[in-house]
């Protein structure tokens, strides 16, 4: 395959989502190369860039104090949170949408708030956001709506969202342009046609798995609520140390600035109703933005407990040499752990044996249900880039996966000249062929009975299986 025409396996085209992400991540595979951690040295720096985009954004929409330290407020509460914690170390597209939209409000909230540039930084942020559509598609398109919000809750009246549409006009219209350019190239436009027809309007229109469960289309409200938990918890007991300790806050918010952000989270998460496929990891473009609002609200306490049970001296060396020795224990522990299955590991076990016996590259025959077990078919191409053949009996090699595959392919298998060659495995079986792919099966095979040409009989078949 190519950046325009990607492939999950054999010769099936992957149509499921733009290929800005694979394209970028193909670059790291050619530098580090087809192992385990290039996947994780990726996620890695996605996660850290998207640190230092949302301590740049909480810059930006904080009003500026002495506080050095600050940032460690939206960091603790978005970092605690089990979703982006799942997420960032399993590589998962949403992560690297929501860091270039991400850019492209901060981009955006810069212009509107410097009142400098304004025209030339928000066709920037049209360029940046069509990057974050070119990775998933719709949802990472909600920095458009950006100057809307902001002139609904900064100038209001009819002037203000005018002015505010005009502005994300300019957007749109850049991420409109790259598109009809993209549109003029062939396999550029193909791609496209693909992903639209195949994926982006099925999904529209209902036709995908369902996820939402009994809330159907408000499911990803529920998720919300229960990824925010910590950051909840942990804004309550702040809430409760001020109330005790009775501290009176010195520093002051910026009310419309915390109905900014909150409505640019919404405008992230709510587009994700239009469809009834709906997972908690695809709040991960819009939980930076709604800690951000919960942190903006919660910032006068926290400085009143920071400031009050600051430490130094002494006391600060001893909390450095305790944080320096806990990052040492981390890394010790995380390297002991490095290339060990964090989960499947029964799976993977066996699948690795199954890869020193089955040739890398190899096209494997393999039963109609085991096209579902996306995961397994997933390590298999990792371990040994095998794939299923598309005609299970012209392969050399035949695999049964035992919890999926009935008992009569294992009988069709011997049939057409498999024979076991691994018996030693608890939930696979491999099978060989005893004979050349171009032998004449019907010669000692009963699957071929031979008919009588002059006068068929009704019991037998008419037409024989291509024969190569």
């Amino acid at each position: 395959g190519d950046f325009w025409n990607l492939y999950y396996r054999g010769d099936g085209v992957f149509n499921e989502h733009p290929p800005l992400m694979f394209g970028v991540q193909a670059i790291f595979f050619k530098i580090f190369g087809e192992q385990y951690y290039t996947e994780k040295i990726f996620s890695f720096l996605v996660w850290m860039i998207t640190v230092f985009a949302v301590k740049r954004l909480w810059n930006v929409i904080r009003q500026p104090d002495d506080k050095k330290y600050n940032y460690v407020l939206p960091l603790m509460l978005w970092g605690f949170i089990q979703t982006v914690i799942w997420s960032y170390t399993n590589n998962i597209l949403d992560t690297f949408m929501g860091l270039i939209d991400l850019l492209a409000i901060i981009t955006v909230l810069s212009a509107l708030l410097s009142n400098k540039n304004v025209n030339g930084k928000l066709a920037l942020a049209g360029l940046i956001t069509f990057c974050a559509i070119f990775t998933k598609g719709p949802p990472g398109a909600f920095p458009i709506a950006a100057p809307i919000l902001y002139h609904i809750i900064y100038t209001k009246g009819l002037k203000g969202i005018g002015k505010g549409i005009a502005q994300s006009m300019i957007m749109l219209a850049v991420v409109v342009g790259v598109y009809v350019i993209l549109m003029q190239y062939e396999p550029a436009a193909a791609s496209i046609n693909r992903y639209m027809g195949q994926q982006l309007s099925a999904a529209l229109e209902g036709k995908r798995e369902i996820t939402g469960g009994s809330l159907g289309r408000f499911a990803i409200f529920s998720f919300l609520l229960v990824e925010m938990i910590p950051a909840f918890v942990i804004s309550i007991l702040i809430l409760v140390l001020n109330k005790i300790a009775r501290y009176k806050s010195v520093i002051t918010t910026d009310k419309r600035m915390i109905w900014l952000i909150l409505l640019i989270a919404l405008s992230a998460s709510a587009p994700i109703m239009l469809s009834l496929k709906q997972r908690s990891f695809y709040l991960i473009p819009s939980i930076p933005y709604y800690v951000l609002a919960l942190s903006l609200f919660i910032y006068p306490y926290f400085i009143n407990v920071t400031d009050r049970w600051r430490i130094s001296g002494k006391k600060l060396n001893r909390f450095h040499l305790a944080v320096f020795a806990a990052f040492v224990s981390l890394a010790f522990y995380l390297g002991n752990k490095a290339g060990q299955p964090g989960r499947d590991k029964e799976m993977i076990h066996e699948i690795k044996q199954l890869t020193a016996i089955i040739p890398e590259d190899t096209k494997v025959g393999m039963c109609d249900e085991i096209q579902k077990e996306f995961g397994f078919l997933a390590y298999l191409q990792r371990y040994n880039k095998i794939e299923v053949a598309h005609v299970y009996y012209e392969a050399e090699y035949a695999l049964i996966y035992n919890n999926v595959c009935k008992d009569e392919f294992r009988n069709m298998l011997v049939r057409f000249g498999f024979k076991q060659v691994e018996e030693n495995l608890a939930q696979y079986e491999i099978y060989k062929r005893k004979y050349p792919l171009n032998f004449d099966f019907k010669l000692l095979n009963p699957a071929f009975p031979i008919a009588d040409k002059s006068q068929p009989s009704e019991s037998q078949p008419h037409s024989q299986p291509d024969q190569e």
